[in-house]
């Protein structure tokens, strides 16, 4: 009895590293095709100027390119917009379509492989807003004939820059003391400093 388990336990250490190894090779097919299926998409945003003032513009462009196997369509854009930035206008026909925050364009046309479309978006910084703003943007494509949606995101910022206020000083003597006197240059009312 001894004989027969020793010779039948062999056979199914057999099968059984056959089955993992044909397990093993269905597997790394089935990655393969997966990742001939997924096709990447590429988003990049940049900025006409990384310092801009309260009240004043900025202008971003958004790069799409299709760096996959397959085509894309549709290829959606989102932009993200800060608090204190306001979407004014783009140069797409349709224009992006604003809602609340974000700026989206639910089809900017096909993708073929390795084509690349832009966004020019002209945005407003807010009179009241001072800091650094961060504009995100998103894409997704849907590969044709099929497949897996690809997404991409990139961010850019730009520094608001708060306004500087123009004061004019100079030394006075009021008597026997001495003064600075601070005046905005466009309105007669002063401030004195007293100095001892």
């Amino acid at each position: 009895m001894d004989l027969h388990i020793a010779v039948l336990i062999p056979t199914i250490e057999k099968r059984s590293g056959y089955l993992q190894k044909q397990l093993r090779a269905w597997v790394i097919a089935f990655l393969i095709g997966m990742l001939l299926i997924i096709t990447p998409a590429f988003a990049d945003i940049a900025v006409n100027s990384h310092q801009v003032r309260p009240g004043g513009t900025a202008i971003f462009t958004i790069n799409i390119t299709n760096t996959g196997e397959t085509p894309l369509n549709p290829v959606k854009v989102i932009d993200t917009l800060p608090k204190g930035m306001s979407y004014v206008t783009d140069d797409r026909n349709p224009r992006g379509q604003s809602e609340g925050n974000k700026v989206i364009w639910p089809n900017v046309g096909a993708l073929g492989i390795g084509d690349s479309t832009s966004i020019h978006v002209i945005t407003k910084v807010d009179k009241d807003t001072a800091g650094r703003l961060n504009n995100t943007v998103s894409i997704t494509g849907t590969p044709v004939p099929e497949g897996y949606n690809v997404t991409d995101l990139d961010e850019e910022y730009i520094d608001v820059m708060a306004p500087k206020a123009l004061l004019n000083k100079e030394l006075i003597s009021i008597g026997d003391q001495n003064a600075v006197a601070f005046g905005s240059g466009r309105s007669t009312n002063n401030i004195r400093i007293i100095l001892n």
